[in-house]
């Protein structure tokens, strides 16, 4: 998971800028989802989506000012990513070079069921410089990765995600202060770490998924309003799918997929059922189906929703007992579910949250 990683960035997956050259090869080669959608504004809310299929809908009244939660109402989470790979004798790593207090981050990784959980503490990092989030260069991370898949002695589930491509954006290995740069860092390490498990012929069993965790905290490009529309811009992330059974083939798919339908089409394979729903899809397999409706939790309105559902547009507005649904095209049961749903989560992750 990689921080901040925009279609905007990406020739392949947007055509306005051409930053991601190493990204843009690996997905013309393999499994592009070209329509794929950030569940929410923040690495949290990515987390939460990638690793339990869980939208990131939190209690009323927990929200910070920079839009953290600390995972209220998910701490406790059971079902997951990681527990359906646990149940199948898996390993499991929590990766990143950043500081794991960052938004109870190391806590909720733990108690999520990762039997290794590594941040800006771990010894492996040491004398490597530091930059925000007391966070080391993401090629510390991808020799990190490397470091653990050498290692393997059982199946092994690695969670990684990277730190320097946060805002503001300084590149590691020149000091620059310029987005594109530091774009151009990451895509350059995204290149190195597909290259030496290609080396070590790690895909002839094992699996690689890039993907970003939410669109950068910048304003929107015009050119991005025009393509996508104001709300869909917002949401707009590359995910590519390297291996021998998810991505046999090269193939770009344009069906409306989401970071909830990354989770639950992994638990899936782990379970070795498929179970869909009207909110979350299965990316690949026989029973590979879109889900009828995708939420973004928005960070320009940080009140709202947006509700994408094919061409059509809802925003549904939280205010207690005057949440409401605007949208064209919906069927007033249709609004009145979706509504339904938001409430009932807010409610259910209050509860949960307060027995924390």
């Amino acid at each position: 998971m990689v921080e901040s990683l925009s279609s905007y960035q990406s020739g392949f997956f947007s055509g306005l800028n051409d930053w991601t050259p190493e990204l843009d090869k690996l997905a013309r080669e393999n499994l592009a989802l070209g329509n794929f959608l950030a569940n929410g504004f923040t690495t949290e809310d990515a987390e939460l989506s990638l690793l339990t299929a869980e939208y990131p809908i939190y209690p009323p009244n927990t929200l910070t000012d920079g839009g953290n939660t600390h995972f209220a109402g998910y701490r406790a989470a059971k079902d997951s990513v990681v527990s359906a790979y646990a149940a199948n004798n898996y390993d499991s790593y929590f990766l990143t070079t950043s500081d794991l207090e960052f938004s109870s981050t190391g806590e909720w990784a733990d108690a999520l069921g990762f039997e290794t959980v590594h941040g800006s503490e771990a010894k492996f990092y040491e004398g490597w410089p530091r930059y925000h989030f007391d966070a080391a260069p993401d090629a510390a991370l991808v020799e990190r990765i490397i470091d653990v898949i050498q290692g393997a002695t059982v199946p092994t589930l690695i969670f990684a995600k990277t730190a320097s491509s946060h805002h503001p954006f300084v590149a590691p290995d020149s000091g620059i202060r310029s987005e594109e740069q530091v774009i151009r860092y990451v895509d350059r390490q995204i290149g190195a770490l597909y290259r030496h498990l290609s080396e070590a012929g790690f895909f002839e069993t094992g699996h690689l998924i890039v993907l970003g965790d939410h669109r950068a905290m910048r304003p929107l490009l015009g050119q991005e309003v025009d393509r996508y529309g104001y709300e869909k811009a917002y949401t707009q992330i590359p995910a590519v799918v390297i291996g021998p059974v998810l991505a046999p083939d090269s193939k770009r798919v344009d069906t409306q997929f989401s970071q909830v339908d990354i989770a639950n089409s992994l638990v899936a394979l782990a379970d070795a059922k498929a179970c869909t729903s009207p909110i979350r899809g299965m990316i690949w397999g026989e029973n590979a189906s879109a889900p009828k409706y995708t939420l973004h939790r928005r960070g320009d309105h940080r009140n709202q929703f947006s509700v994408f559902s094919g061409e059509r547009l809802g925003v549904v507005t939280l205010n207690g007992d005057r949440t409401h649904f605007e949208g064209a095209d919906f069927e007033e049961n249709e609004a009145a579910d979706i509504v339904q749903f938001l409430n009932f989560k807010r409610v259910q992750a209050d509860a949960a949250n307060s027995q924390q």
